[in-house]
């Protein structure tokens, strides 16, 4: 949706959708990557590479 071409009214839509998702969770980060990636538009998917991993608390 969001690579419409035209506007519309998305009223329904977006409410639609809210009422498909889940409850909300806490979650903890304790490691964030840095990573090269790469799109295979051949193979219909991306990969990466991790460049560096910094670690949390």
């Amino acid at each position: 949706m969001s690579y419409a071409r035209h506007d519309f009214e998305d009223r329904k839509l977006n409410r639609a959708l809210r009422g498909l998702r889940p409850p909300r969770v806490d979650i903890t980060i304790d490691r964030v990557h840095l990573v090269n990636q790469y799109q295979h538009p051949d193979r219909g998917y991306y990969t990466w590479d991790v460049v560096e991993e910094v670690q949390f608390g």
